[in-house]
């Protein structure tokens, strides 16, 4: 923990003119939603302080990691240096702490390695379970690539190196687009937290992939998945959590920590786990209600889905559950998510509208929802048509 805790200059505390530096959390107080305060440098002079944001957070009350301590001890002492050299280069002027502070924030300071920044930066992010270990492949990546990389050594001709080393291995390029993303995403921190100009890597542009159609069940396909019979109540329970993503559209994250608090009065509000977006779901609504008599089935929502597992080892059984309800080849491209593309794409054939479907699914924006449903949309509007058609008549 950093309360309390400062580490003042040995450079300047034997003048009592100059300025000593320590950190610690701000002394404002605040507390985020995830429960994390900022750690600051707190710059001293004549028994009055200013602060300077470090962009780092640690969580309120808990110890901090080693990675966490070394960054912030390394960013004290270089700012300390940089603090020292200006006095020995001015003679030592009588500074106000405003005019300090100025310096030191217009200063480049320490680099780190980049893997060890990125594994922090990742420990203290809020990112989802799934999206932390895509984060950590790619760091594996950066290590089996060049282990010891420095953040400010990473440009544009690193990218394109890193590039090539990929697409060596095989890694397909919407694959490549994705951890170069992440390399950019973490490198952004990195440049506010470390104080370091915009790395030239931001200048790669990724090749734009076009958008394919994500498989899905058609209505028939669903009705054999509804209907199929089963000799274990095992394999059933795994096709009733299935089709309880195909009736509400939530991904397996969010599937797994439902729970009972989150259903009332025939509606589901939840934030998601990916996202952190409050999203509601009409449950009484959608699929003539079928959600509802699945939690009734099980008695509660934690008794259908508490033993789900991870995604991966529940995508291998539903293949056996795919195989028993006969759908053929195509349910060999079947996975958990097919079920959100299901609700999604049943939903458009029949009619919602696609902001409607959007804020179910806890997009961003309409863009998101119709560049993966952009096809399927036609057959809405062609059913829309003839309703208005048969309307007029």
């Amino acid at each position: 923990m950093l309360y309390g805790f400062t580490s003042v200059s040995k450079i300047t505390r034997n003048k009592s003119k100059l300025i000593s530096l320590s950190y610690g959390v701000s002394n404002n107080g605040y507390v985020n939603r995830l429960n994390q305060q900022a750690v600051v440098i707190k710059l001293y002079k004549d028994k009055k302080y200013v602060q300077i944001p470090t962009g780092i957070r640690v969580f309120n009350g808990e110890n901090i990691s080693m990675h966490t301590l070394e960054i912030i001890k390394k960013l004290l002492l270089q700012y300390e240096f940089a603090l020292y050299e200006y006095y020995e280069a001015n003679n030592y002027p009588n500074l106000s702490l405003k005019d300090a502070k100025l310096i030191l924030t217009s200063t480049t300071i320490y680099s780190a390695k980049f893997v060890e920044f990125a594994k922090e930066y990742i420990e203290q992010s809020n990112k989802a379970d799934g999206t932390k270990r895509n984060y950590y492949s790619f760091i594996r990546d950066i290590e089996n690539y060049s282990s010891d990389i420095l953040v400010n050594d990473i440009t544009y001709e690193y990218g394109q190196g890193f590039i090539q080393y990929l697409q060596n291995k095989g890694v397909s390029e919407q694959a490549i687009n994705g951890k170069i993303q992440m390399l950019k995403t973490i490198l952004t921190a990195a440049e506010k937290i470390l104080k370091l100009e915009k790395s030239s890597i931001h200048n790669i542009v990724l090749n734009k992939i076009k958008a394919t159609k994500k498989p899905h069940l058609t209505q028939s396909e669903l009705t054999k998945v509804e209907n199929a019979k089963f000799k274990s109540k095992r394999d059933e329970k795994i096709r009733d959590i299935f089709l309880a993503s195909v009736y509400t559209g939530l991904r397996f994250s969010d599937i797994k920590t439902l729970n009972s608090s989150e259903i009332k009065n025939g509606w589901i509000e939840k934030q998601t786990q990916k996202t952190k977006v409050e999203i509601a779901i009409p449950i009484n609504v959608l699929f003539n209600g079928k959600m509802e008599g699945l939690i009734t089935k099980y008695g509660t929502i934690e008794n259908l889905v508490g033993s789900i597992g991870e995604n991966g080892q529940f995508n291998a059984k539903l293949k056996k559950i795919f195989d028993l309800c006969k759908l053929g080849d195509r349910g060999k491209t079947f996975t958990f998510h097919t079920a959100r593309h299901t609700f999604a794409t049943l939903l458009l054939e029949q009619g919602y509208s696609p902001v409607i479907i959007q804020k179910m699914l806890g997009h961003s924006n309409l863009k998101m929802t119709m560049n993966v449903y952009a096809a399927v949309t036609k057959n809405a509007i062609i059913n829309d048509l003839k309703n208005c058609k048969k309307l007029k008549k």
